[in-house]
């Protein structure tokens, strides 16, 4: 049963190879993979900085004692900045956190992660992508026009060869004659 899903697995990549449009968005991924990991880096250190601020300001509160969603120890004060950063049901959270006693100054927390994660570092990858699949097109045009010059190159060799031999056929001939 393991072989017959290796091979559907290996088809797949058949398919890759075979077909030119999904080669070259394979390739177009694995260019943007470098930036894209750089990113991820300081995606990293800015969850990081907010699970340690959602800990200090909210971790061990009664209003986050048995809700799943809390800041008290480190994995799930990571989890609930992660769900912040993806919109999962964020403002529940806040809502929780500002019937505390940081009261409206909860929601400055959640806002400012919810715009910094939400709207400018997750856009960021989506315009690392564009950026990427851009520049390969690019490359793909650049290619492309340098194929045309090679031709139109080669064809102006082909009809300068076929001048210079109708030249020395004529400068033979006239030769020729001139000889008899």
């Amino acid at each position: 049963a393991r072989a017959f899903r290796l091979l559907r697995v290996l088809r797949v990549s058949r398919l890759v190879s075979r077909s030119k449009s999904m080669r070259r968005l394979l390739d177009a991924c694995m260019d943007g993979f470098g930036a894209i990991l750089s990113f991820t880096g300081v995606l990293i250190i800015f969850v990081f900085v907010f699970t340690v601020l959602g800990m200090q300001l909210f971790g061990g509160t009664a209003e986050f004692h048995d809700v799943r969603p809390n800041f008290n120890t480190f994995g799930d004060s990571f989890m609930s900045v992660f769900e912040i950063l993806t919109g999962s049901n964020w403002y529940k959270l806040m809502l929780i956190a500002m019937s505390g006693p940081s009261g409206a100054g909860a929601a400055l927390f959640f806002i400012a992660w919810s715009f910094l994660g939400s709207f400018i570092l997750l856009n960021l990858v989506i315009g690392m992508l564009v950026d990427t699949f851009a520049r390969s097109k690019k490359a793909k045009e650049h290619e492309l026009k340098l194929l045309a010059e090679e031709a139109k190159h080669k064809q102006e060799e082909e009809a300068n060869a076929a001048r210079l031999q109708e030249m020395q056929a004529l400068t033979k001939s006239s030769i020729d004659g001139i000889d008899d």
